[in-house]
């Protein structure tokens, strides 16, 4: 049976500073504070660093699975595999952001030859790396799905979103990164929740 962990993608996003987390929160809490509700997160390449990871994945305590924006400068930072390491278990999945084979194929050697084996997608995609499930790309393979809410998509929207995701071939674990407010992704766990998911 197919599983999926509903997140936000970037949970420092603007409209989830300004109503997600309580104003009186310290910075440094609010990877834990989000830790308690969500237990997956995805971040583009622009909104991680490699010192921030190991600081982060001690702030959730293990309990979130991580999918992680790789681009062509993450690729040169001399830090970025130990970074990627230090997160163990929880790095479930590479997402490679308008990066060549060649370098993709690299990072994903030196995980392996450290243990761990996450998932990986990529867009634009690559020989043999498919891109992310989209709702316009919804017969995508889907270990990794994003999902742009639009004008107008209301809860009949979302849920045949997740029933597509799930639908889709892939495998039995996956994680649906929602680029929205708060209120949005929550909706989308409730309904992954009723679902079964």
């Amino acid at each position: 049976m197919v599983q999926v962990e509903i997140g936000v993608w970037d949970w420092l996003r603007a409209d989830w500073l300004e109503t997600y987390y309580p104003p009186d929160l310290p910075v440094d809490w609010r990877q834990a504070y989000y830790a308690n509700e969500y237990a997956c997160v995805g971040l583009p390449a622009s909104a991680w660093t490699p010192g921030e990871l190991p600081l982060w994945a001690d702030e959730t305590g293990g309990k979130v699975a991580y999918w992680l924006g790789c681009d062509p400068t993450k690729l040169t930072e001399a830090a970025t595999v130990d970074a990627l390491v230090s997160l163990g278990e929880c790095l479930a999945g590479i997402f490679f952001e308008d990066v060549g084979l060649q370098p993709a194929r690299a990072l994903m050697s030196r995980l392996y030859a450290d243990g761990l084996a996450p998932a990986y997608a990529a867009e634009p995609p690559l020989a043999g790396v498919t891109p992310p499930w989209r709702p316009e790309h919804a017969d995508r393979p889907a270990a990794i799905g994003l999902y742009a809410p639009r004008l107008g998509d209301d809860v009949c929207r979302r849920r045949a979103l997740i029933e597509s995701f799930v639908a889709a071939p892939g495998p039995a674990q996956r994680y649906l990164f929602v680029e929205g407010a708060p209120a949005i992704v929550e909706e989308c766990r409730q309904l992954c929740d009723l679902l079964g998911r």
